[in-house]
């Protein structure tokens, strides 16, 4: 199921397996920003990539200690990011990647793989996620495939969400939804970082008691310095409100994880091959390699760290 805000797409659990008992431990959350039309947002297939192979690992390792490891090369086959996250939001291709993942159950390889497809057919003229309307864009607007009462938006199905996740207004014409039709187009800087509306959206869903373990923040490359009118603004903006969820988290150590590539992705003209070398190069610093490990044994033993409430009022 899928949720769109402003190029928003939070993918959910079903009632039945949101209801937080013993047997399901608390929710970790992945969201994933979006950015200036490019290939930069091939990153983050890359760094949840290496998300999933450190946590198979650890999972292993623990059979292994345990003597249930068979060594059959399962793991590696099941192992996929809806195994991990019980919520996925992204905004821009951040919100197209986690329909693949949630909605489609798609691997990191299959995701990969279904990029660089779209990249070679579609990317030559850039694209990226939207879904505002833009005669009012003071405030989101939620696209979703589940029902809620709160919904304002007009009805979607996945193939809609897929549709506003490509459609800019420049390099693609906005989306008809509705009736009488309402056009959407262009992502607002303010929610290209996705985080804080997707916890507003799990609030509503879960309710103020749910615990939480995680929040992982992805981004698209940091922007580097900016001129008056640069698309890369919209970098900034997901800085900044990562910037601010830093702020509010500085109390809870082992809660948020933001992770985004400092160096070399600045230039939307980055073909793949460089968006892999930058981002690789990145993973191996002793900076994101320990922020990486304490991301990995918080996704490995899934302890509640707060409650959905405490982050709206505490966090």
């Amino acid at each position: 199921m899928s949720s769109t805000s402003r190029g928003s797409a939070l993918q959910k659990a079903t009632p039945d397996q949101r209801r937080a008992t013993p047997e399901r431990p608390p929710s970790c959350v992945l969201t994933l920003d979006g950015g200036i039309p490019g290939t930069t947002e091939f990153s983050q297939l890359l760094i949840i990539e290496r998300i999933v192979n450190d946590l198979r690992f650890r999972r292993e390792d623990d059979d292994e200690l345990s003597g249930e490891f068979e060594g059959d090369g399962e793991t590696d086959r099941q192992l996929r990011p809806c195994d991990i996250f019980d919520y996925i939001a992204g905004s821009g291709t951040g919100g197209f990647f986690a329909i693949l993942f949630e909605h489609f159950q798609y691997s990191v390889s299959e995701a990969k793989a279904f990029y660089y497809k779209l990249y070679k057919q579609v990317f030559a003229a850039p694209s990226f996620i939207c879904a505002v309307n833009p005669n009012n864009n003071a405030s989101p607007r939620l696209f979703r495939t589940y029902r809620s009462r709160e919904s304002t938006a007009p009805p979607c199905t996945v193939l809609d969400a897929l549709l506003l996740s490509f459609a800019d207004g420049s390099h693609l014409e906005p989306y008809p939804l509705g009736e009488p039709i309402e056009l959407f187009s262009g992502s607002s800087h303010r929610f290209s970082n996705p985080t804080s509306r997707a916890m507003q959206e799990i609030q509503a869903v879960e309710g103020d008691s749910h615990p939480l373990s995680c929040i992982i923040s992805i981004g698209v490359g940091a922007p580097g310095p900016l001129l008056e009118g640069d698309p890369r603004a919209i970098l900034r903006d997901c800085e900044r409100e990562a910037e601010e969820l830093r702020r509010r988290c500085s109390g809870t150590e082992g809660f948020l994880f933001r992770v985004n590539v400092q160096e070399g992705l600045q230039s939307p003209s980055c073909n793949l091959s460089e968006v892999a070398t930058h981002t690789n190069q990145y993973l191996e610093t002793a900076e994101a390699r320990g922020l990486l490990n304490l991301l990995g044994e918080n996704l490995h033993r899934r302890a509640g760290v707060l409650t959905i409430g405490q982050t709206e009022s505490d966090v």
